[in-house]
């Protein structure tokens, strides 16, 4: 046997999909470190597995945007969507954190109906957006009703920092994955920075302590050099 010791770079408990990040290089470490036995497609049912679901395990290892369902099989289905847009994120990163298992409770057991067609609507909205490179139409696909509501309150000033980078000229803004961090769409670079420079500033202004970055998407998934 051997020890292995792992520096994550993703913040824990933010949002941010650390776990996933992780177990996704486990994977491919130890399918490396065995002579590669696995197929991609093995490689992301054992890491769906061990996450729970496929929403970030996918992304992780196939790059890019990607839409990603579990079927009553166990099966994961995926699909990439083709980029038409040249995007920017920006994050701002709170020094509190979430657990997911926090985040999880404070879902609702049910939801409206017309708060469900609501966001089956605008998900749908938002593949044909990044697809079509109708940066337009972002700021209304990426609204929410059934998470943000319930996990923002958690993080007081959240509300006002998605405001605050909207104002400043990002494309959208919404809660990074469970939470507490924030994340904010952009056409340029010169976009990101000011967005950027806002959240800093709205999160002075409301004694918040974080740290926003600016990060490219990549195409590319994760791989063993």
């Amino acid at each position: 046997g051997f020890k292995l010791r792992c520096t994550n770079r993703i913040p824990f408990s933010r949002g941010l999909g650390s776990s996933a990040a992780a177990i996704v290089c486990g994977v491919l470490l130890a399918n490396h470190c065995l002579g590669a036995p696995l197929s991609p497609s093995e490689c992301l049912r054992i890491a769906t597995e061990l996450e729970g679901h496929p929403d970030n395990v996918t992304p992780c290892l196939s790059g890019g945007v990607c839409a990603a369902v579990r079927t009553e099989r166990g099966e994961v289905l995926y699909s990439n969507v083709p980029l038409a847009l040249e995007l920017r994120a920006v994050l701002f990163i709170p020094e509190i954190s979430v657990t997911t298992v926090h985040a999880r409770a404070l879902l609702p057991a049910t939801v409206a109906r017309e708060d469900a067609l609501f966001n089956v609507a605008r998900s749908s909205l938002l593949v044909a957006a990044l697809a079509s490179g109708r940066a337009d139409l972002l700021a209304e696909a990426t609204r929410d009703r059934l998470h943000q509501p319930f996990r923002l309150p958690m993080f007081p000033a959240g509300a006002t920092l998605l405001r605050n980078a909207m104002d400043a000229g990002a494309l959208g803004a919404f809660s990074s994955g469970a939470g507490p961090s924030v994340l904010a769409l952009c056409d340029s670079e010169p976009a990101a920075e000011h967005v950027r420079d806002r959240l800093v500033s709205s999160a002075r202004e409301q004694s918040v302590a974080g740290t926003a970055i600016t990060l490219e998407l990549t195409a590319r998934g994760a791989y063993v050099d």
